[in-house]
């Protein structure tokens, strides 16, 4: 009974956690010198970057076993200037990975300030280390769990000249409507201009079909001092599939959608125009 129950944790023990990285390995997903992230890949991660966004020093890896997925953030501006600064926002869907993940933080020598609420370590004047937990955020499929990291090496006191760490992105159903604060432009208010477009309704619709109705959109969110950048795509069992990429600047919330041929972005209208007659499969 011992040497069957020995084996049964062998064989399966492994499976039970998606938990990939902890506070000690996060750093290594960095790759400020070829940006090829050879770690990353060796970790059965896929790049499913959306086009572009590498040329801005962003990328998204996704695992299709574990669920993980990443969002990596370097500030090129700051790589010219001879210094280095890059966050990361690493999702998990399992709250018991979550919570190994946070339990080993302080182990690996941070300390949590109050001030910045987050987990703190410096490695010298210049050289710091950043770790939040901000939020669970909820999707079609489930829940899922959010930790920020963010690495800096520098010769100021002061930070990255002229940026500020950007706020998590949100993982949103098209029903959540929570905690959304009250503002002239909000999240909230651009994603009802989006869920209004008949192209988004009508592929709202045809992953209804597809899915029996199990799953449906999803929205990615970034948010900066300037501009909102949302994402609508799919959380398919194999990766995170855009299918829409808008933006808007706060000062005024007019709505952009990018062209995914060209990278560029224009009015809804505009776009409308030079797709005109494209099926929304053959997007």
């Amino acid at each position: 009974m011992k040497i069957s129950l020995l084996l049964l944790l062998i064989l399966f023990g492994t499976g039970l956690s998606a938990q990939t990285f902890s506070a000690k390995t996060i750093g290594k997903v960095l790759d400020f010198n070829k940006k090829e992230h050879d770690y990353l890949v060796g970790k059965d991660f896929v790049l499913s970057t959306p086009n572009n966004e590498d040329a801005d020093g962003k990328f998204v890896f996704t695992n299709p076993t574990t669920k993980e997925w990443m969002r990596l953030n370097y500030i090129l501006s700051y790589e010219k200037e001879g210094g280095r600064h890059a966050q990361i926002l690493y999702y998990l869907k399992n709250e018991v990975d979550y919570k190994k993940f946070v339990s080993g933080i302080k182990a690996n020598g941070y300390k949590y300030s109050k001030l910045n609420k987050a987990y703190l370590k410096r490695d010298g004047t210049y050289h710091s280390q950043k770790i939040t937990v901000p939020s669970l955020t909820i999707g079609n499929d489930g829940e899922t769990f959010v930790i920020g990291y963010e690495y800096h090496l520098g010769k100021e006191l002061s930070g990255v000249p002229g940026s500020e760490p950007p706020k998590p992105p949100i993982i949103k159903s098209k029903t959540d409507r929570s905690n959304v604060q009250q503002k002239t432009c909000t999240s909230e208010h651009l994603l009802q201009k989006i869920l209004a477009l008949p192209e988004v309704k009508e592929r709202s619709k045809l992953l209804d079909l597809l899915t029996q109705k199990k799953q449906n959109l999803s929205f990615m969110i970034d948010e900066t001092d300037r501009l909102y950048e949302i994402v609508v795509g799919y959380n398919g069992p194999l990766r995170w599939e855009p299918f829409y990429h808008f933006k808007a600047d706060k000062k005024d919330c007019v709505l952009k959608i990018m062209d995914i041929e060209s990278g560029e972005y224009m009015s809804v209208e505009a776009w409308r125009k030079l797709n005109a007659g494209k099926r929304v499969e053959n997007e």
